[in-house]
């Protein structure tokens, strides 16, 4: 079977603590005859987009790799970028669009950069989800899911930059359905409840912690209240957030709820065991069961 091969910007915390994460993506990925081919010679997007629209310094570490996936594009015959991480998608997503609109800063990046070829604003960012949505498709992942998944109730944790600015969500931003609709299409359960879409404190958490402990505190309430026995999430750092909380809150949570990407979920129910750690396919054996659906 011939690939269909993407770029891939994993970024940093992709490489570090979200590990499991990657490897969950490529596994399935691969699964459905997509290949991830990371990018050479990446470099930190910047983790923050800036939004102050008199400074064009901040975009050069997000359009270094833009230009390093045009480069390697042309090899591969794809302008297709694909990332993991929310804050990594968003701050390539909103400086690819900047750049396309607004000449000025094009120009003062350009000349900040002249050791670097000139970007041509061609690269297409996608987040994950995307890509599982638009071109794994809903119905060949329930055409290859394997085991029952309705004891999987899911409650979703877009958090917030997925969904905000309206130039880099994917999906709608006060009612999105991306994850409900891939949980369902394998047979999960997804759990409406308040705070799906809301911020888990992001890196506020550098400097008040106990703000972002409470909140993700309210978020996991919320979700137990509804009905959920897990998350499921795109973002590393609302994945950090999230597990912490509950560690840190545990007189209010009480019994926390498992933590989980969403490769990871899809991965299981497929029954693409390489592509989960075995202390995650053993978590996710005791809340759903290990049964063979097909």
């Amino acid at each position: 079977m011939s690939m269909l091969r993407l770029l891939y910007y994993p970024g940093c915390s992709v490489k570090n603590f979200a590990i499991r994460y990657e490897r969950a993506t490529i596994a399935l990925l691969r699964h459905f005859g997509i290949e991830l081919v990371e990018l050479r010679r990446w470099n930190c997007c910047g983790a923050v987009y800036n939004l102050a629209a008199d400074s064009q310094f901040y975009l050069i570490a997000p359009v270094r790799n833009l230009i390093r996936a045009q480069e390697m594009g042309r090899e591969l015959g794809t302008n297709n970028l694909v990332t993991l991480c929310s804050m990594c998608f968003n701050v390539l997503r909103m400086a690819n669009d900047r750049l396309r609109k607004d000449k000025d800063a094009y120009e003062r990046v350009r000349s900040f950069m002249d050791d670097e070829e000139p970007y041509g604003l061609g690269v297409r960012v996608l987040h994950i989800l995307e890509v599982i949505r638009d071109m794994v498709t809903l119905d060949r992942l329930g055409r290859a899911t394997r085991r029952d998944m309705s004891n999987a109730k899911i409650a979703a944790l877009y958090g917030c930059i997925l969904l905000r600015p309206a130039v880099s969500a994917i999906d709608d931003r006060e009612d999105p359905q991306t994850i409900e609709n891939i949980m369902l299409s394998v047979g999960a359960e997804p759990i409406d409840y308040h705070g799906r879409t809301e911020c888990c404190g992001s890196y506020v958490v550098i400097r008040d912690r106990e703000a972002v402990w409470r909140r993700g505190a309210e978020i996991v309430c919320a979700a137990k209240r509804a009905g959920a026995n897990m998350f499921a999430t795109t973002c590393p750092l609302c994945f950090f957030n999230l597990e912490e909380s509950q560690k840190k809150m545990r007189d209010l949570v009480g019994q926390p709820l498992p933590v989980f990407y969403v490769p990871e979920i899809l991965c299981y129910a497929l029954g693409i065991d390489e592509g989960i750690e075995p202390d995650v396919r053993r978590s996710l054996e005791c809340l759903i069961g290990d049964g063979d659906g097909a």
